[in-house]
């Protein structure tokens, strides 16, 4: 399901819908995994007017928006970390031992 964050009509309930659908692909790109473990929704927000000024008491008029991100992730044994975006159909992968903290 390609764009799911972007294109899912957002009718009652869009967060467990997207979750839903982020979950499945999850699943199917990823079937070796042991279990999911994280699940998350984050909607979009604008400022209509003013920028940065919300937290330094100025004016700002925000608002959500029909667009958001969905988190999804799970476990495995062993083996890299791998990160997936499903919008723009990248995978990124990492070694845990080799990043300096």
């Amino acid at each position: 399901v390609k764009d799911f964050a972007f294109r899912t009509s957002m009718a009652a309930n869009p967060e467990k819908i997207l979750l839903e659908q982020a979950v499945q692909i999850l699943q199917s790109r990823y079937p070796e995994l042991d279990s999911i473990v994280l699940g998350s929704f984050a909607p979009g927000r604008v400022n209509i007017i003013g920028e940065h000024t919300d937290y330094n008491e100025g004016f700002v008029f925000p608002m959500c928006l029909e667009l958001g991100t969905v988190v999804v992730g799970g476990r495995v044994a062993s083996g890299p970390c791998r990160l997936y975006s499903a919008s723009k159909e990248m995978e990124f992968t990492f070694d845990f031992e080799n990043v300096k903290t």
